[in-house]
C-alpha cells in the first residue's frame, strides 16, 4: 500500500502531510515518534524542522511560525533523534547541517559535524563545493569535515586536486 507507514503501533496514511505538524507537539512521546518516522521515510521537506529541533533553544534556532515552540526548549533526546533522522534523510540534509557547523553554538556545531560525518559519502560532494567558496572559514570547515569523513572523501579530494 503506497503512502502507508507503520511505526510501532502507529499507522500513517500519507504521513508527509501530518508528521511535520506532530514534530511540534507538546507531548514528548508524540514528538519523538514523529521525528523517528520522518527519518525512517526520508522526508526531505522535514529537514528545516529537524534542524530547528536539533538546535532547540540555541541562538542559531530560526524562529519560523510553525516551529516557534520548538526553539524554546532544550531536550537532548529530541536533539539526538533529530540528528538520527537527518542522517537517514542523508544528502538533502547536508547544506542545513553545514550551516549549523558554521553558525551555531559549540554543542550544536559538534552534533551537526558528527551527523555530517555519519552521513558520509552523500555529504562529500556538497562539502567539496563548499571548499570552492571564497570564504576561508567555510573552506576550512568543509576541509575539516571531509577529513573526518575519511575514506569515502578521498577520491573526490583527489579529483579536486587534478
Amino acid at each position: 500500500m503506497e503512502g502507508f507507514v507503520q511505526y510501532g503501533s502507529w499507522i500513517f496514511i500519507d504521513p508527509d502531510e501530518h508528521l511535520i505538524d506532530l514534530i511540534d507537539e507538546q507531548d514528548p512521546d508524540t514528538m519523538w515518534r514523529s521525528i523517528a518516522i520522518l527519518g525512517k521515510i526520508g522526508n526531505k521537506q522535514a529537514v528545516a524542522f529537524l534542524i530547528n529541533k536539533m538546535s532547540a533553544g540555541q541562538p542559531a534556532c530560526h524562529r519560523s511560525q510553525p516551529v516557534q515552540r520548538s526553539c524554546e526548549k532544550k531536550d537532548p533526546m529530541i536533539r539526538f533523534l533529530s540528528a538520527e533522522a537527518l542522517i537517514k534523510i542523508g544528502g538533502p540534509s547536508v547544506d542545513a547541517l553545514f550551516y549549523q557547523v558554521i553558525k551555531a553554538e559549540f554543542e550544536i556545531r559538534h552534533l551537526a559535524a558528527q551527523t555530517l560525518r555519519t552521513i558520509g559519502l552523500p555529504a562529500v560532494q556538497p562539502l567539496i563545493e563548499k571548499m570552492k567558496e571564497d570564504n576561508p572559514g567555510v573552506q576550512k570547515a568543509a576541509m575539516e569535515l571531509l577529513r573526518k569523513i575519511g575514506g569515502p572523501a578521498v577520491p573526490a579530494l583527489i579529483n579536486l586536486l587534478k
